[in-house]
């Protein structure tokens, strides 16, 4: 359709705005308590009791609504969002190994009220009827358990001097919610993989410091819909980098940045089945270099 009577029927026209508005508030208390024991020189032991809140974005929140007629889609704020409320439970021990280094495990169990997902929805009745709503929404009571380990540690190489680190940081979790327009059914929490890790490879002398970073997540669903084979999910990514920098004087510094060292895809979406890909994004490596100067 040719809205705008010049000729071109694949431009997107700007028909007209509607005022509206909106408000919220809200009020909350969060308890806490932590306690810490000194097993031994080498270990402790940490526990704690927490209640925290995630504040949905002002973006989110604002009560606007961009209709696309040709496309028959409504993208809405929603300005009754309430915040996302989550009751803690965590315990995690410390423990030194060997010279400088440090292991880290935790395990957490977490209830969260009031999760906000981005949901997709068919509208029945009205002037829209038959258009699909895309919006964030809050959702009943969830479940989030699970573990991390970190563990840092120097390394000591023969014939080479010191500098040498590595860093990890794995997290293993389970997550379990009923979405409101999926009533029955228990589903992963959104934006919340099973599990994802990181690992960095450092050396560091006064004058040189280089590392290697290397990052991977599980598979997550993202937006949730009343029909599963509309659920959006993210695929399983993991990404390489290796950063460089020599300092040739106090105040310059050499630099050389290679990212995607792998050359792994940058984002891959599909739709219910990883067969339906909706998105799927390259950012081939890419090398920079160049010369920082500090002028103070």
């Amino acid at each position: 359709m040719d809205k705008d009577g010049d000729g071109d029927f694949e431009e997107i026209v700007y028909l007209g705005t509607n005022p509206t508005d909106g408000d919220s508030s809200y009020g909350n208390a969060f308890p806490n308590s932590h306690v810490r024991y000194r097993w031994n020189d080498r270990t402790t032991v940490i526990a704690s009791y927490t209640n925290t809140i995630d504040r949905p974005s002002y973006a989110s929140v604002v009560p606007y609504r961009r209709v696309d007629l040709e496309d028959r889609e409504i993208l809405e704020g929603n300005p009754n969002l309430d915040p996302t409320l989550y009751e803690n439970i965590d315990m995690s021990v410390d423990m030194r190994v060997g010279e400088g280094g440090l292991v880290s495990l935790e395990m957490f169990d977490r209830s969260v009220s009031d999760y906000v997902f981005k949901s997709e929805s068919i509208i029945s009745g009205g002037i829209y009827d038959g258009f699909q709503l895309d919006r964030e929404e809050n959702s009943a009571s969830a479940q989030l358990r699970g573990m991390t380990f970190n563990w840092s540690q120097p390394i000591r190489l023969p014939l080479l001097a010191d500098g040498f680190s590595i860093n990890t940081n794995f997290k293993k979790q389970e997550t379990a919610i009923e979405y409101p327009d999926r009533p029955g059914e228990i589903l992963p929490l959104a934006s919340h993989p099973e599990s994802a890790m990181k690992i960095s490879l450092n050396y560091e002398t006064s004058r040189l410091f280089a590392q290697l970073k290397f990052d991977q997540k599980d598979e997550t669903i993202y937006r949730v819909s009343s029909d599963p084979e509309q659920d959006l999910y993210i695929a399983p990514r993991r990404y390489m980098a290796l950063n460089v920098s020599y300092k040739l004087q106090d105040k310059t510094r050499w630099y050389m940045e290679w990212a995607n060292v792998g050359n792994d895809p940058y984002s891959r979406t599909y739709e219910g089945d990883p067969m339906y890909a909706v998105t799927y994004q390259v950012r081939p490596w890419s090398l920079k270099t160049g010369m920082k100067f500090e002028l103070w």
